[in-house]
């Protein structure tokens, strides 16, 4: 299996971020039907207990930002049961694998290295493989990766193909923690190592069975002191902590990211219209930055999806006993004051009423309202 990279795995929800940078200059997009729902309405002061919470409770507190750093999460275990779907009983198992393989690949996991995990390579090199991973959470910020995850591991398989590998263990101060190279390190005549890429460089297991990897070591030792509440954890974050009191409990899937990436930015390569004059380009995408940009500026932006199918998810059928839910595009904003809000809900409201998408887009999407896209 490899898994899309998150780029093109969030096409899906790429269209319900189009009402959100208003629509200009966007020429290549996937389809998608979907209910979109708006509010700026309070959430409540407590984080509801959800695996998204616990997960991201269990990263350090550490920045999105414009550089690339964003923050993943996928939660295998709900998709899976939700679609009666188990676990291939065997590496003989072909129909099994592509089923789960099926169910899980709109999620949003692991970037770095998840395109390994269901090879026997990897499980014989590092312990575990994708069948066992219930919940996953990555922080990106390459070269830089921190992956927490959760699972029916076995920690003697865990111990054995680390010893085996190289690994020795190492003092962060909690934990269980074994090392192989030096922070960032790559050996690229180990296949391992190709494979890692030097995410893996520093593993931990902690006391209730977490597995921690990354490529530092301060990575697995500021984890360890969020996973143990003696350091601020990503999800106590400002602009974070509302996106998680406004999750849904049934999401299974999301990217978190700075709120600028929602600013739009002209790009002028290959989008003239026909024979469109330079002069009229140019006020075209001056018309379509001031539009942008009645969307106040957004601190952070959670981008995911509920439990379940999409119209648009291919090649997963489920058994009769088990009819499969039906899943939801979820958008989450932190704005800077609840006027912001306000006029946030009222952009985004007003855009799915009367908003078009770009001529640019190709094929049956170019010129459509939002109306037929979000029924």
């Amino acid at each position: 299996m490899r898994l899309t990279p998150v780029t093109r795995r969030a096409g899906r929800i790429v269209l319900a971020l189009l009402l959100l940078i208003g629509g200009g200059l966007c020429r290549e997009l996937a389809p998608l039907v979907a209910r979109a729902e708006v509010t700026s309405s309070p959430v409540p002061t407590e984080i509801e207990h959800s695996p998204l919470a616990t997960m991201l409770g269990r990263l350090p507190d550490r920045p999105l930002g414009l550089e690339g750093a964003m923050v993943t999460y996928a939660d295998v275990a709900r998709q899976t049961s939700a679609l009666g779907v188990d676990a291939p009983r065997g590496t003989g198992d072909e129909q099994g694998r592509q089923r789960w393989v099926a169910a899980v690949r709109s999620l949003t996991l692991p970037q770095a290295t998840g395109q390994h995990w269901t090879q026997p390579e990897w499980r014989e090199s590092f312990g575990f493989d994708l069948y066992q991973i219930e919940q996953a959470a990555e922080y990106s910020a390459p070269p830089f990766g921190l992956t927490v995850l959760r699972g029916t591991f076995d920690p003697a398989e865990l111990r054995t193909a680390w010893t085996r590998g190289g690994y020795q263990p190492i003092d962060l101060g909690a934990g269980e923690v074994y090392a192989i190279r030096e922070d960032f390190q790559i050996d690229f005549s180990n296949p391992g190592s190709r494979m890692a890429l030097g995410y893996l460089n520093v593993v931990a297991i902690t006391d209730d069975g977490t597995l921690i990897f990354s490529s530092t070591r301060d990575g697995v030792r500021e984890a360890l002191s969020a996973a143990a509440g003696t350091a601020p954890s990503f999800a106590d974050r400002a602009d974070v902590a509302p996106l998680l009191r406004a999750a849904p409990p049934d999401l299974v899937s999301a990217l978190l990211v700075d709120g600028e990436l929602l600013r739009a930015d002209a790009d002028p390569a290959g989008a003239f219209l026909g024979d469109e004059s330079p002069q009229d380009f140019a006020t075209r995408v001056a018309g379509e930055l001031l539009e942008a940009r009645r969307l106040p500026p957004v601190a952070a932006a959670l981008l995911g999806r509920t439990v379940g199918l999409l119209p648009g998810d291919l090649g997963m059928a489920t058994p009769e006993a088990t009819p499969a839910p039906s899943a939801r595009i979820v958008v989450a904003l932190t704005t800077i004051s609840p006027d912001a809000a306000e006029t946030s809900a009222t952009v985004i409201a007003e855009r799915l009423t009367t908003g078009r998408t770009p001529p640019l887009m190709s094929g049956e999407l170019s010129d459509r309202p939002w109306v037929e896209l979000f029924p």
